[in-house]
């Protein structure tokens, strides 16, 4: 069974230590290092490491295992919520739940450990939370922060809202998942956006153009160009490009493909151009990036 931590005898600590954590995210964005997320389809398996001075927080829903967490090993099922702190050791080994019928998945954030910040954290978030229930909230709002954090450096503000939200929804000690006020309806300009992000994910293998992102969001390309970079703070073509590098290193991440079936999925016509590519965004090679145990 999963670690549970007390609860703090003064739950004002808590909610003054998430805003401390949102504040520092907002004044300084670029603590955001990474925000990625994986599919388990199969067994997964990543070995115990440490990231010094990062802070990381992982969501694993309909994930059954064991995960490490402050340098212990813990057995789980279902949604499970963990945080490692800077320079304790974390690692997984997970499948899908089998009573989920289908992919379990990972949702992964990581921050710079701001001096001071990262130790009262401690009591406020557990190291492990698990077989959590009424997640679709915190679900939600991962799904936008790994959507709106694809490309390293750039952090809109709906970004930096939207992981404010996680952090207030992420489960405390001894305590459940937090709950969200309920959206209004979406905008018109959302749909269709959100139409063209959705567009971009199914074919990472056959990117669209910029004319057919703006069909299916009922924009012309000019307004659909602008709404986008207003949204996502880049251009359509950079996003997609961060989108297949996090897919190829998700694949890259596990050996059950060779590095020419990788190439395929994402739609390369050689290895040699997907291997060149792929050193353009990584700064290594597909094979030294394979042999580096601490990609998550």
């Amino acid at each position: 069974m999963a670690r549970t931590a007390p609860l703090p005898d003064d739950p004002t600590d808590r909610d003054a230590a998430i805003r401390a954590l949102c504040a520092a995210v907002f004044a300084s964005p670029g603590m955001l290092v990474q925000a990625l997320t994986h599919p388990i389809d199969g067994p997964w398996v990543i070995a115990p490491h440490t990231h010094e001075h990062q802070l990381q927080f992982d969501l694993l829903e309909h994930c059954a295992g064991r995960v490490m967490a402050e340098d212990q090993w813990s057995s789980i099922s279902g949604t499970t919520a963990l945080v490692s702190r800077p320079g304790t050791a974390h690692g997984y080994e997970l499948a899908p739940s089998a009573d989920h019928g289908g992919p379990g998945r990972v949702y992964h954030v990581r921050l710079k450990a701001q001096p001071g910040l990262a130790a009262p954290l401690k009591g406020v978030f557990p190291a492990v939370a698990g077989e959590l229930s009424g997640t679709a909230a915190l679900v939600a709002a991962m799904r936008v922060v790994i959507r709106l954090g694809a490309v390293p450096g750039v952090r809109p503000p709906m970004l930096l809202a939207r992981l404010a939200e996680a952090f207030c929804l992420w489960p405390g000690p001894g305590r459940t998942v937090g709950e969200a006020a309920p959206y209004a309806e979406p905008e018109q300009h959302e749909r269709g956006m959100s139409a063209a992000l959705d567009l971009i994910d199914k074919r990472l293998h056959n990117p669209p153009s910029i004319d057919e992102l703006a069909s299916v969001a009922h924009f012309s390309v000019r307004h659909f160009a602008r709404r986008f970079h207003a949204a996502m703070g880049c251009t359509p073509h950079t996003y997609i490009t961060a989108r297949r590098f996090a897919l190829a290193r998700q694949v890259l991440s596990q050996d059950r493909l060779k590095i020419n079936q990788v190439a395929e999925q994402l739609g390369f016509g050689s290895v040699a151009t997907f291997s060149r590519w792929f050193s353009q965004q990584a700064g290594v090679s597909p094979s030294k990036f394979r042999e580096d145990p601490a990609v998550m």
